[in-house]
Formats: structure tokens, sequence, C-alpha cells
């Protein structure tokens, strides 16, 4: 990767001939191209990331860094960067480009920044001097100036500027030339009291005002407030100083009579001589009568219906109390036995009580005699601590095995219904085990015996034996899904039938195989119907068979060759007579010329090609013949079998007996 700062670059278009990608030499094959100009895309693109602010800092502190996707080689000297900062400087700061070292960012005389020179969100340009990185854009600060922000400018330092900056040279004339001397550009500072006049009309006071005499005002002085044109009739309002020290008075007044006073007195407030209340001096001893209590007359507080709040004293309380509901928590507290009864018609009928050493009892009573019955007591938490009558309820904390509970039913089946190991077991259901291989387990417990399993595995239902009751080996398997039983050994004794392959319907032949690994060799089997009716031996590897077909008789013993597609009588000595006689009067004698099994003299049609004995050939390949080698060009079918020799020579050498195999 080559950028635009490395010195492999030539302004000079003729310079740029090195070795790609720091050049174009030319003559290049078409795949190569391609990486040549993208690698002056890469360089272009890179070019202008960092030239213009397409990437934004991160770091932490005054450390900002930069990650270009692709990262300059080095640092070098001239080159500018722009970017996004993405916060504010502290003081002191440094970037670090791609990992290439952190470098201190100056300003241009060369001093470190102070705070804020660079602030978040701002574009910020560098340019490095070949030891740092000088801010050569957005500056937020002058180098004489503290914070600069709109409308403010605040200075480091006093600046003197003379006659208020105006260019006069007297305060008379500047305050002429700054409009000083002219009421209406007054905005600061506080007016003389000389210089307000004696009276001032339609005036609004928007803030605190003080009326004062530079003492306290006379007993007879008023602070009056009253219209332009006052006269009898007409409303004025007095703040009046009492001649008692410490109390005022604010009268209304209408020229003639006084309407109304408030007077205002050392820890009261009359008005019109009667006494105002307020939270200071209301509530018990006040003296203060009022005509509601929060809004209700006094008939209201004294109605029991409108309690809403608070306890009732116990003396307060019936000693009885009919039709009552009880719709919160209710305490029943004694010293000794806390007793809450039922009685019906005046007889007791029940009672939940908690007395000291008996726990928490709930007693039935007869309601006719009020004699106590059945009762339900918790002495405890204990898991038996529940009890009927004194006995041990069962439930599901106490239940199971040790618990002594004794039930008549289990699920509804009394013990005599129930497979159990101690006892022999006879059902007229049946059994179903399910699981992912069920078995079940036969132990002969006398010693040296094996025992046995039952299991059902994929498919399949073993028969498993085992020495020790613990390791199992299988014994026989039955297939279900082929129908098939598998295992080493079968013997059979008997002295009838012991062994019978039934077929469902005539023409559905079973058989016996036997197989060499996976491969079947042989197999018997009786054949109803066919060619081969009747019972055979199949080699398997041949397809030839040798069996008793059902003709009966001497000849009933066949063997079939496949290679020739022939049933054979196989010769015994209760047939070999008759079929020695007919091989010659019957067998040869009735054969035609050419048919299988018959001889000829023929030759070899083209010279070069010598027959030895066995050798097979073509019937197109020979010709009937005489013995001097006269070839008749009449070629028999078939294959022949050479009988004796030919050297492959001319005419009478090439000659010799042949026999039709097929």
């Amino acid at each position: 990767m080559t950028d635009y700062s490395q010195s492999n670059w030539a302004e000079l278009d003729s310079d740029n001939d090195s070795v790609a990608p720091n050049g174009v030499q030319g003559g290049y094959a078409p795949s190569a191209i391609a990486p040549i100009i993208r690698a002056i895309m890469g360089a272009a693109k890179r070019n202008y990331n960092r030239s213009n602010a397409i990437y934004t800092t991160t770091g932490t502190g005054n450390a900002y860094v930069l990650t270009y996707e692709g990262a300059p080689l080095a640092y070098i000297k001239g080159e500018i960067y722009r970017i996004f900062a993405d916060r504010a400087n502290t003081g002191a700061a440094t970037l670090n480009i791609n990992g290439l070292g952190a470098k201190a960012i100056i300003m241009p005389d060369g001093s470190a920044l102070t705070a804020s020179q660079i602030k978040a969100g701002r574009i910020i340009e560098v340019a490095y001097n070949g030891t740092s990185f000088l801010m050569i854009g957005h500056v937020d600060q002058n180098l004489k100036l503290g914070d600069v922000s709109a409308n403010t400018l605040v200075l480091t330092t006093a600046l003197a500027v003379a006659e208020g900056g105006t260019g006069s040279t007297t305060a008379a004339a500047a305050r002429t030339a700054l409009g000083t001397d002219n009421a209406s550009n007054l905005t600061l500072g506080t007016v003389a009291d000389a210089r307000l006049p004696t009276s001032m009309a339609g005036k609004t006071f928007t803030s605190l005002a003080t009326v004062s005499a530079g003492n306290s005002i006379a007993n007879a002085d008023f602070l009056t407030l009253k219209p332009t044109d006052f006269a009898t009739g007409k409303p004025q309002l007095s703040i009046k100083k009492d001649s008692t020290a410490g109390n005022w008075s604010i009268i209304l007044w209408d020229g003639a009579t006084t309407n109304g006073a408030l007077n205002l007195q050392s820890g009261s407030l009359l008005h019109n001589g009667s006494t105002v209340w307020t939270s200071a001096n209301d509530g018990s001893g006040s003296g203060l009568d009022a005509g509601l209590l929060e809004g209700q007359a006094a008939a209201y507080y004294r109605n029991a219906s409108n309690i809403n709040a608070g306890t009732i004293a116990d003396a307060r309380l019936p000693t009885s109390l009919a039709g009552k509901t009880f719709t919160s928590n209710t305490t029943i507290d004694h010293a000794t036995t806390a007793d809450l009864r039922f009685e019906l018609a005046g007889i007791l009928s029940g009672r939940l009580y908690r007395d000291v050493g008996g726990g928490l009892v709930m007693r039935r009573y007869n309601e006719t005699t009020g004699a106590a019955e059945g009762y339900i007591q918790i002495l405890g938490n204990g898991v038996n601590d529940a009890k009927y009558n004194g006995n041990i309820m069962w439930h599901a904390g106490n239940d199971g095995s040790g618990s002594t509970l004794d039930a008549d039913l289990l699920d509804g089946y009394h013990a005599s219904d129930l497979f159990r190991d101690n006892a022999d077991f006879t059902s007229t259901g049946n059994m179903t085990l399910s699981n992912g291989a069920p078995y079940i387990r036969l132990q002969d417990t006398t010693s040296g015996s094996y025992d046995a399993r039952v299991r059902l595995d994929a498919n399949n239902i073993y028969f498993d034996g085992s020495s020790d009751g613990t390791n199992y080996s299988e014994v026989m398997r039955f297939e279900m899904d082929t129908k098939a039983g598998y295992m080493t050994s079968l013997f059979l004794s008997s002295s009838g039938e012991a062994l019978r392959l039934a077929a469902p319907t005539a023409g559905q032949d079973p058989y016996i195989s036997f197989y060499s690994g996976a491969t079947r060799t042989t197999y018997l089997q009786y054949v109803d119907s066919g060619t081969h009716a009747g019972f055979y031996i199949t080699n398997d590897v041949t397809d030839d068979k040798l069996g008793i077909d059902n003709s009966g008789g001497t000849s009933a013993l066949r063997f079939w060759d496949n290679s020739r597609s022939a049933l054979d009588v196989v010769l015994t000595s209760a047939n070999y007579g008759s079929y020695d006689t007919n091989i010659v009067s019957g067998g040869m004698a009735g054969l035609g010329v050419g048919t299988v099994g018959t001889y000829a003299l023929l030759i070899r049609t083209t010279e070069g090609t010598a027959d030895t004995p066995g050798a097979t050939v073509s019937g197109s390949l020979v010709q009937y013949t005489n013995c001097n080698g006269n070839g008749s060009g009449v070629s028999p079918p078939g294959t022949w079998r050479c009988m004796s020799y030919q050297n492959g020579g001319s005419e009478g050498r090439r000659v010799t007996i042949y026999l039709r195999i097929s």
C-alpha cells in the first residue's frame, strides 16, 4: 500500500515509472491492470479522507486518537489532517494517528493548547511540522483573550481607554458624547434624592417602597392613600401609628365615618375591636365559638354512625352483639384460654380455643345436650402435630415410607390385587413395560445358574443370558420388522416332526439359507411348480442345482447346469445302463449337423491364427472343409471348441476337429 505522501509518487508523470504499485512501467497483461487501478483509487481515497473532515477522534482526556481504515505509513512533514473533535480539551493535548505515536498539538507560536481551544463537534485542522501537530484551522481562543462567545469578550488584563473611548479630552465632553447628560439615557446606578421631584403623579412602584422621615412617625401622623378629588363619601385608606408603642391601625374612612379598622396590637389582631382568629390564637381556651367544625354541626359528632377513626372504648360496647359481621382481623386475648364459642338457641355447639397445654383446638358439641364430641387439635408445627380425637392426621408432609399409615386400598385396590415381591401373583389383565429399552429379568437364585432376560430394543426382541447377573450377552434375537430370527446353535430333539417350514399358500416356497458373512452361498428349497419342481439344494455362487424332482423313479435325481440352462438326469447304478445305450443310439445319432454337442471338420478362414486343444472360436471365423483344406464357404453357427491342433498355416495346415459347445 502506498500513498501520495510517499517518495515513490512523483510530480512529473514521466517519473512515476517504478514497479507497480509504486509506479506504472507499461506492457502489463490485462490481469495486472486492475490491481494498479485499485492501488491508485485506494491512494486517492486515503488522501481524500485525511484532507477532509471524514473521521472523528476517540480516546480519553486530552489524549486524542485518530484511527483510519487505511493507516498512514508514517508521519510526513507538511501533511495536513482535517478531523472532527469528539470532545473539548482541558489543557495541553496530543494526537496519535493509527498508533504511529502521540504528538503534541501546538499553537502557531509553538505554545501548548489551553482549555477549550478544541470544542466538541468542531472541525480542527492540523499540519505535521516534523515533531508536532500545528493548529492551522479553527481555534476557539485568541492568544491574548480569555473565553470568547456570542456578544461576550472577557479580557485577561485590564484595557485602558482614554475618556471612555469617545475621543473627548474632558469628562464633560465625554458625557455629552455618551448621552449621559440626558436622564432618558440612564440605564445603571441610582438617582440621588436631590434629583427627584417633591411631587410625583401617575407613578407605579414595581418593587419594595420605603416611606421614612428619618425617625418614628409621630402619634398623629398618617400615611394616607386617597384620590386627588377626595371629598366626603369617597374612600381614604390610612395607616396610623397609635399612641401605644408597637400598635398600628389600618383605617378605611369616607371623610365622615370610619367604615372599618384593623388594629395590630402586640400579640393580637382586632377588627373593629373584636379579636381576629388565626392559627396562632385558636384552639382550646381561645374562646372561638364556630358554627361548624370541619363543615359539620355539633349534632354530626354526637351521632355514632359518623365515627370513622379511632377505637371505641370497651365500656362503650354492648355485652352481646347480634347480626354483626367482622370484616377485618379480630383478636381474642385471654390470660390462659382464648375461647371463641358458638351457640345454637343458647346451647353450646362448637368452640375454637387455644389453651396453654393443648395448642389450638376446634371442638364440636352436641347441639341438644351440649356434650363434647369430636375435636381437631394442632399442637405445633411438626408433621405429626395435627390430630383428630388425639390420632395423627395423615397428609402430604407425613405420609410415605415409615409413616405407619395402614390404608385399606391403594389407588382403589387391595393388596391382593397388586404385584409385590413377597407373594405369587396372577393377573387376568395385560402388563406393559414402556421405556427406552424395556426388559424382564429372570433370576435363578441357585448357585452357579445363569440369569436370563427378555429385552425389546430397536425393533428386535432379544433373549439374553448372564453368568454373573450383571453382564448379559445375546442368545437369540427376533427381528420384528423383517420377521427373522437369529441364534448361534439350535438343537432339536423329537421323535416326530421337529421343524416345519410352512408357506401360507401354494407358490410361496420357503427355504433355508447358508451365508458366508453377509453373502448367501447356498439354500435348500422345495418348489411347487416350474422347471425345477421338487426339492433342490442350490449353489448360490454358480446357480447350479442338485435335487429330486417330482417325477419319481430312478431318474428323479436331477442336476441343473446353469451354464447350459440344462436340467440333466444324474446317472446312478439304478439307471446307468439305460442311459448309456441311449447315448449312442438315441443321443448322438439323433443330433443334426452343427448342433450343440456335434463335431465338425473346420478350417480357419484366415492364415496366421493357430488353435490349440481347448481353445474356443466363433463359428463365423471357420468354414466346413475337407481334409485337403478346401473350404466350403459356409460358416457354422454358435461357438466351437478346438479338439485337436492347427498351426495357422496354408490350406490343410489350418484344418482340425471342433466341437460345438453353444
